[in-house]
């Protein structure tokens, strides 16, 4: 229509910050700044780590063997009853006595001229005895069914991860055993397969391809020998 416009200009009002001058840091400055960031987030996240590391160890810390023999511990007590206060797989009045019960067999009096089977109590050393090396104890020598409880517990115990860093690896391998060809699969054979592959990758290492696949076909055979 030929009307003119005329646009409204806006003056910007200026801070006191923009007309002041750039203190500019040279390049050692920069760098010494940079590495004290750093070494503040590298001591940061140490802090957290150690942190939970040491929540973990406080709550698991009876199931170090020298606290599970001592007669006498309310420890012990407080910490079996936070545990089954969290969990439901634990039954706290049942792993008590099997405390009791482990005490019993640590405290069984083995004669020296005794035979390798019979000396199986003196295989652990009650003031460098871990977690694992408990649990290999009871698996070798059948006490499973003995200290259920304990055994699951020492279960979590071992597989339960302080940081992220374990989960992001269960997932990535988890990427490569759901593959394109096992979009389909079921979650129970997924997590049977992601079991083998990142808990119990040595024993699946030593299986043979051969002597599975005829065992198989052995049992699934249908053709009867007339």
């Amino acid at each position: 229509m030929g009307i003119p416009v005329v646009r409204r200009v806006r003056k910007k009002r200026p801070m006191d910050s923009d007309t002041a001058a750039d203190a500019g840091l040279s390049f050692q400055h920069e760098m010494k700044r940079e590495m004290f960031e750093i070494m503040d987030r590298l001591t940061s996240k140490i802090d957290g780590r150690f942190q939970h590391l040491k929540a973990a160890n406080d709550k698991f810390a009876f199931l170090q063997l020298n606290n599970l023999l001592e007669p006498e511990n309310e420890l012990m007590e407080t910490q079996v009853n936070d545990l089954t206060a969290l969990s439901d797989e634990i039954n706290g009045d049942e792993l008590k006595v099997e405390v009791r019960r482990l005490r019993r067999l640590m405290q069984l009096s083995v004669p020296e001229s005794a035979s390798d089977e019979t000396s199986k109590f003196k295989e652990l050393d009650i003031d460098s005895c871990s977690a694992l090396t408990l649990r290999q104890w009871i698996v070798k020598w059948g006490f499973t069914e003995m200290l259920p409880n304990m055994t699951v517990l020492l279960r979590i115990f071992m597989i339960m991860s302080i940081s992220m860093a374990s989960c992001e690896r269960s997932f990535s391998k988890l990427k490569l055993v759901k593959t394109y060809l096992r979009s389909n699969t079921s979650d129970a054979r997924l997590s049977g397969l992601a079991v083998l592959s990142i808990i119990e990758r040595e024993l699946a290492e030593k299986l043979s391809f051969h002597h599975v696949i005829k065992n198989f076909a052995s049992r699934k055979a249908r053709k009867v020998h007339m």
